[in-house]
Formats: C-alpha cells, sequence, structure tokens
C-alpha cells in the first residue's frame, strides 16, 4: 500500500491505570482498568452487550469522566485537553455513520473540513478511497446508498486523511461477516503505517482471532488480556494473563 496522505504522529498510545468507568446511571461500571493500548498496533475489547466497551471508548475520546485513576492518550488527559485528544483519534460509531443526503466525496469533504487546517485536494480524497476499497463508480453516489462495509471504508479513508493516529471502532462486527469480514481486516493492518493504532471493540471474539495483537475481555466488571486459541472451532477465549 502507499503512504498515507496524513500526518499521523509516531509513539502515540493510550493508558489506562486503575481506571473506573461509570455506566449511564452514574455506578461503576468497569473497575481497576489498568491497560496500555499501544501505537502500531490493533488491539480489541470484547465483552457481552452493556458490559461497558463503549463507555470505555467515551472515556478514552474525553466524552466522560472516568470515576477514577488515570487515563492519558499520548501523555494527554482527556478530561483536561480533550479537544486534543480527539483531534489524534478517528472514533467510528457503531452504525458508521454518514451523511446520507451527500454524496460519498461530498461527506468526506465535509467531514475533513473539521480539525484540518490544511486543505485537501480531490486527488487525494479520490486516492485514499481507492486504497480503501472504495471503486469510483461509488464516490458520486448517495452515502445512503452504501452498505454497511461500504461505510466502514468511508470512514477508513477519513481516518488516513485527516492524518490521526487512532482509529476507534465500536463493533465493527456486526456489520461484517465472512469474505468482508476478511477484507475489513486486511485493510485494518494495511492501515498499520507510521505508529498508527487501531482500538476496536466486539460482542464475538472470533472476529479479532488473528487479527488483533492483543485481544481484552471485559469479565464481571474487568478488563483482562486473554490467550486465544485460535484451532478452537467456537473461537472461545482461553486462560486469563495479567494486562500488565
Amino acid at each position: 500500500m502507499e503512504p498515507y496522505t496524513g500526518t499521523a504522529r509516531e509513539g502515540t498510545l493510550i493508558a489506562l491505570r486503575d481506571v473506573t468507568i461509570g455506566g449511564r446511571d452514574g455506578q461503576p461500571l468497569l473497575t481497576g482498568v489498568d491497560v496500555v493500548f499501544p501505537s502500531g498496533a490493533i488491539s480489541a475489547v470484547v465483552g457481552p452487550s452493556g458490559s461497558g466497551k463503549t463507555q470505555l471508548l467515551f472515556a478514552i475520546l474525553g466524552l466522560i469522566a472516568p470515576l477514577g485513576g488515570t487515563l492519558r492518550v499520548d501523555d494527554i488527559d482527556p478530561e483536561i485537553s480533550p479537544l486534543a485528544v480527539r483531534r489524534s483519534i478517528c472514533f467510528v460509531a457503531h452504525s458508521a455513520p454518514t451523511l446520507d443526503h451527500l454524496s460519498v466525496l461530498e461527506q468526506v469533504r465535509a467531514l475533513l473540513v473539521f480539525g484540518n487546517e490544511k486543505r485537501i485536494h480531490e486527488r487525494d480524497i479520490v486516492r485514499a478511497l481507492r486504497l480503501c476499497d472504495i471503486p469510483d463508480r461509488l464516490m458520486r453516489k448517495r452515502s445512503s446508498r452504501l452498505s454497511s462495509y461500504e461505510r466502514l471504508c468511508v470512514w477508513l479513508a477519513i481516518h488516513r486523511l485527516r492524518g490521526t493516529s487512532v482509529l476507534m471502532l465500536d463493533d465493527p462486527a456486526t456489520a461484517l461477516s465472512g469474505r468482508l469480514a476478511r477484507s475489513f481486516a486486511r485493510l485494518l493492518r494495511e492501515n498499520l503505517t507510521e505508529g498508527r493504532s487501531v482500538v476496536l471493540t466486539g460482542r464475538d471474539p472470533g472476529f479479532a482471532v488473528g487479527l488483533a495483537e492483543r485481544i481484552f475481555r471485559i469479565d464481571q466488571g474487568r478488563l483482562d488480556l486473554q490467550v486465544v486459541t485460535p484451532t478452537d472451532p467456537n473461537m472461545k477465549l482461553s486462560s486469563r494473563l495479567s494486562s500488565s
């Protein structure tokens, strides 16, 4: 893959030390979170619905404040400098939302306006979309006509063009299966250039097997590093390790 258009910074990482994250009711949902998501790697957090996966991402983005502990993104506290943190992260929500009334090219241009000092030429947008598996025939079509896979690919192109250091995906596997899941996994691996990182969540650990260097499982409010047994036909997670 050719070099990306953006300017991601090397060495970016996300570090949580003894962090407690509350749920929507304000009560502790995750406790004692002690983990590092390193630069240049794909990390996955898996767990059932309502276990705290999305709340964890929101805390990293500075959208909610941890109830305790220390959280840093490239040594920046999201509570103190939330805009600086968000400029380094491309967050893609569960549904990979799009501006449905715009074409794909128009949507990418519109979303690049925010947080970008330099003007990005259309040829660079087209190149990034092609690298992210969006063919020319789709670029001038309305975003509402995109499949779930194509929506994710558009956001991956936006990530490349923005030059954000971290791509965070909230449960992308629910929109993918079979060949498309493998294709998107390939694109994510190709995205790991110049210290870029990916943090994704999911309910099914199968999508993370063979993709993520580190897989964490939420179990009864704790986040634990797991050993994965690839030969298990059910893609179950096996013995627990320390996350430190």
